[in-house]
């Protein structure tokens, strides 16, 4: 594949959803010509679509780094060309490469953020949120979306491949059920305060940019339903992944921040309750690896799913004994 400017060396990776090549200076995405539940990338036009929309949605966060949606075309001679103007057969998504070391994840493990960069990307994020429109959500609506996940993730996670504590999980998800039926009145307050959006979706450490300046990337751009949600929830995400490297107070200071700028707060219920549950989905998504045969040798996802597990219940419990 021919690019311009001629980069110095190509990286390749693979993701579920993507080919990702890495230049010295940009990155290129490409999707796979497949299709799931939540997603469809079987044609050349859906392909099209969604990379438009990647770069639409992520420049809300991510602008400068969100470059363009470019035409993977052939020519007579069966050569590739970026932006040519051949027969086009495929579209990427053109970013600009941001060094590893700027990204939250390497900054925890590395231990080199400040507070000054987390509180700036934290006023980033509140501002969005505050800022954001609010979506057309009824209670009703948001509390089947609630109730089918747990029912989902239940049913995966009680997979016999799996080997997990299967009555953990129904003790989690009973708990979860309880919470949306007793603190109805709770996410009922929350849509009547219009403060369900569109969020980012993927919120974790790799996903934040610090420095120079503080950016979110890769947000949830290929169903609106999923990333149509509350910010507790996204913070929720974010917060989770962060207690889990040890970090807990980054998740806090995001929190503080988002409650400092949109009145009335952070309930402590509904972040616990959105913790668990996005813990038990991440077990559920860990254990899953299994059912591909390149990973069902693998001991890592069995192990990432029982911690997930374990950070859902103690989420869980947190909520039964009112910590705040």
């Amino acid at each position: 594949m021919a690019y311009s400017p001629p980069p110095a060396g190509v990286e390749v990776m693979e993701t579920h959803h993507s080919w990702v090549f890495l230049t010295d200076r940009f990155v290129y995405k490409m999707k796979k010509p497949i299709k799931h539940q939540h997603h469809d990338y079987s044609t050349l036009a859906r392909r099209q679509a969604n990379s438009r929309a990647e770069l639409r949605l992520n420049r809300r966060l991510a602008k400068p780094i969100y470059l363009a949606v470019l035409a993977l075309t052939v020519d007579e001679k069966g050569q590739l060309q970026l932006g040519g103007t051949g027969r086009i057969v495929d579209w990427l998504v053109k970013m600009r490469r941001i060094p590893a070391e700027n990204m939250l994840d390497a900054a925890i493990r590395n231990q080199t953020f400040t507070t000054t960069e987390i509180d700036r990307a934290a006023t980033k994020l509140a501002t969005f949120y505050q800022r954001a429109a609010p979506e057309n959500v009824g209670y009703n609506a948001q509390r089947n979306q609630l109730t089918a996940e747990l029912d989902h993730t239940r049913e995966v996670l009680h997979l016999p491949l799996f080997k997990l504590d299967t009555a953990l999980v129904d003790h989690i998800c009973h708990g979860l059920r309880q919470v949306l039926a007793d603190e109805a009145n709770l996410f009922r307050q929350r849509i009547a305060e219009k403060k369900i959006i569109q969020g980012h979706g993927d919120l974790r450490p790799q996903h934040v940019c610090l420095r120079p300046t503080p950016y979110f990337i890769d947000c949830l751009e290929f169903s609106q339903e999923l990333r149509t949600l509350d910010p507790i929830d996204d913070l929720s995400y974010l917060a989770l992944e962060c207690d889990l490297l040890g970090v807990p107070e980054i998740g806090e200071r995001f929190f503080q921040r988002y409650a400092e700028q949109n009145s009335p707060g952070v309930p402590a219920t509904l972040k616990y309750f959105y913790k668990a549950l996005r813990a038990l989905v991440r077990a559920r998504l860990a254990a899953a690896h299994l059912l591909d045969p390149q990973y069902q040798d693998d001991p890592r996802w069995v192990a990432k799913a029982k911690r997930y597990l374990q950070e859902a219940q103690i989420n869980q419990a947190n909520i039964r004994y009112g910590v705040s």
